[in-house]
């Protein structure tokens, strides 16, 4: 937390960007990371992750009646499968570790319950979600016959996907083609809403990389992407149309991107060292819940920066004091993996 300051204050006053931006991330993040903290070591990490992947299933099962009848239990109009969660890429990041947990222990009932409701959502971070579960444990050299097994399958499945389902096709196609904004920040016409808000942001953050190699401080890309980028963008006329011109650059529609905006160099090592040892949890067959949450904390990254939802610190600190095999948990003595 004193890094977080320390760097943004320096970053914030060499660039002129108002505290406030800085000082709601910091406040929020010390708020999330106190509760959950203090809550999680009065359980062990099974008791935790036992009520964790239940309440999982069980909002995934809600959701179905709910789903069938069109029935809408939030706010979101969306029709695709959400539960009662406000959108369907939410609703898939929250129960993926659950379905890995469920499908590598072998409960084979609740994993199908929850990989069905995955597949409703019609969700590309869900559908990649349930593609990664069945890929990383296989990713390492002892197990590369099974991966080339498996692999096949799960392109064939993405094709199948990809050839029956025209959201997800458009997206594809329209992230596919709209790489070269990267470099020229100029958009098409007919770029679809989730392309432009990744792409978009993902361009603010290269330039600011560019000229703030070491970050422009946490918050702040919010700020960069209005103050000093986005007149360098063309957007779509009927973005400003629906109000929709800036999407995401609250959060920079992605964690990685919203790192190497707000942190550069610093931030692209940090992430490098969390795929490293999410990498290196895949290799210990015993360490699933430590993997479930890898799969959640990849997905982050890709998709969905906002610093502090609900579930990322209770994920977060489970995963770096069960790696870490630093006490936290309740009854330590007992657990041979904490």
């Amino acid at each position: 937390m004193a890094f977080l300051f320390f760097h943004s204050s320096i970053a914030y006053l060499w660039i002129g960007i108002p505290p406030n931006f800085m000082l709601s991330q910091i406040f929020g993040i010390a708020i999330s990371c106190t509760y959950f903290y203090n809550v999680l070591k009065l359980f062990t990490k099974e008791e935790v992750y036992d009520i964790y992947t239940k309440y999982s299933l069980f909002t995934a099962i809600i959701g179905f009646p709910a789903f069938f009848l069109g029935i809408n239990l939030n706010v979101n109009p969306d029709p695709r499968f959400s539960s009662f969660l406000t959108e369907p890429a939410h609703y898939a990041l929250l129960v993926l570790p659950a379905c890995y947990y469920f499908f590598k222990r072998k409960q084979y009932t609740s994993f199908f319950t929850i990989f069905l409701s995955l597949i409703l959502t019609e969700s590309s971070i869900a559908y990649i979600g349930c593609a990664l579960i069945f890929i990383l444990p296989n990713i390492n050299l002892k197990r590369i016959k099974y991966a080339v097994g498996v692999i096949p399958f799960v392109i064939a499945v993405f094709y199948w996907v990809y050839s029956n389902n025209e959201k997800v096709k458009m997206r594809f196609d329209d992230t596919y083609n709209s790489l070269k904004v990267l470099d020229t920040g100029k958009f098409d016409e007919t770029t679809n809403i989730s392309t432009y808000a990744l792409l978009s942001n993902f361009y603010i953050a290269k330039e600011n990389f560019i000229e703030h190699p070491l970050g422009s401080g946490i918050g702040s890309h919010y700020y960069m992407y209005h103050d000093r980028y986005k007149k360098l963008m063309r957007t779509p006329n009927y973005l400003y149309r629906l109000e929709l011109d800036d999407i995401n650059s609250k959060d920079a529609a992605s964690l990685f991107v919203r790192l190497l905006s707000e942190f550069g160099i610093i931030g692209l090592l940090v992430t490098i060292f969390v795929i490293y040892l999410i990498t290196k949890s895949f290799k210990d067959k015993s360490l699933i819940v430590e993997q479930s949450i890898g799969v959640y904390i990849l997905l982050k990254l890709f998709r969905d920066g906002h610093y502090f939802p609900p579930e990322l610190f209770f994920f977060l600190i489970i995963f770096y004091f069960s790696y870490s095999k630093s006490l936290l948990f309740k009854n330590e003595e007992n657990l041979s993996h904490i």
